[in-house]
């Protein structure tokens, strides 16, 4: 918590650890000619190392975690799409054993069910000329 009395002018530098949102609260209690207080307050937010009140060396300390930070952001986005990619492979592969078994079984019906028709079309024959022989 910043707190200031009997200032004109100013400004203030805070900074965090984290990304998120902010509240900025101001009062203005004092007035030296005893009306109602009246304040004009200018707000700039400035992120990363370009935030004002720091020295060189802050800023380039500043300047190089930021940078530190982005490259680990970068780190765990890459990390995310290699575990995804890996996923991505193992269900692939799971999805071409599943599609080769459904196809290997199919082949087997289809034989099967060709033997069947030519079995059926031999006892039909077989059983026609049983029957004409008879006949005649």
């Amino acid at each position: 918590m910043y707190e200031a009395e009997d200032d004109a002018s100013g400004s203030f530098a805070f900074t965090t650890e984290r990304d998120g949102v902010y509240r900025f609260c101001f009062f203005n209690t004092r007035n030296s000619n005893g009306e109602s207080p009246e304040t004009r307050v200018e707000l700039n937010v400035d992120v990363g190392s370009a935030s004002a009140g720091f020295t060189p060396l802050e800023q380039s300390v500043r300047s190089i975690s930021d940078k530190l930070s982005a490259i680990q952001m970068e780190q765990r986005n890459i990390r995310q799409r290699e575990k995804r990619h890996i996923y991505m492979r193992q269900r692939e592969k799971r999805h071409k054993r599943l599609t080769d078994k459904t196809s290997r079984k199919v082949l087997m019906w289809s034989f099967l069910e060709t033997l069947v028709l030519v079995g059926a079309g031999l006892a039909q024959v077989f059983f026609i000329k049983l029957y004409f022989n008879k006949a005649g």
